[in-house]
């Protein structure tokens, strides 16, 4: 498809570099290679520059983009976590922010709350999962979507139980339905089975929108 702008509606602005737009306002110039020479490279910087800006003002100004993100970290406050969570809680939300041509601005703290996040918009999400596992106990934490059953990622240790505190973290990247969920679990059920949050961020959660599909 083709928009408003003569560019493919999927040409990326980050693949168009300014040699090839040059490249295209070089080759409207019907004139020969020796008078190509005597141009003030000055100006066919101006005019790549302006070609680029053009560019630009077609992708993000066009709803046909349909351009969008979303970003989430949160992190936990200090402190011990004992026992099973599914999902964790008490997070400290660090940043939950999405965006979108149609979103009217940025739309702050809406898609994660007490431990889930929901996802504002169908796509393929890229999140992460981490902790610190107290000495003493060990911890099984998982990542599972749409709910605490499905899990998508698991990781933990037992290292903790005899020896010292381990950090341990994975990510996954999934594709999901809008409104679809995603959590951080701890799995573990013993009473000396804790997360230990020293106020170093240890123990964290993010996730970010990669794809429409």
């Amino acid at each position: 498809m083709v928009n408003t702008c003569g560019w493919s509606s999927e040409d990326s602005i980050s693949k168009v570099s300014i040699v090839n737009i040059s490249t295209r306002v070089v080759s409207l110039v019907s004139i020969s290679n020796c008078s190509l020479i005597q141009i003030n490279m000055k100006f066919l910087l101006v005019l790549a520059i302006f070609a680029y800006l053009q560019l630009a003002e077609c992708h993000l100004g066009s709803t046909t983009v349909n351009w969008k993100y979303y970003y989430l970290q949160a992190v936990m406050p200090a402190g011990n976590y004992c026992g099973q969570r599914k999902p964790i809680t008490g997070w400290t939300t660090v940043r939950d922010r999405y965006k979108a041509y149609n979103s009217g601005g940025n739309v702050d703290n809406t898609y994660f709350a007490n431990g889930v996040f929901t996802t504002p918009s169908a796509g393929v999400y890229h999140c992460c999962g981490a902790a610190r596992c107290k000495q003493g106990g060990v911890c099984d934490f998982t990542l599972s979507k749409n709910g605490g059953t499905n899990v998508l990622a698991a990781f933990g240790t037992r290292v903790t139980r005899t020896n010292e505190w381990q950090s341990v973290s994975t990510c996954v990247t999934e594709r999901f339905a809008l409104g679809a969920t995603i959590q951080m679990n701890m799995e573990s059920t013993g009473g000396a089975d804790c997360i230990e949050e020293t106020g170093w961020d240890y123990t964290k959660f993010s996730c970010f929108y990669l794809s429409p599909n």
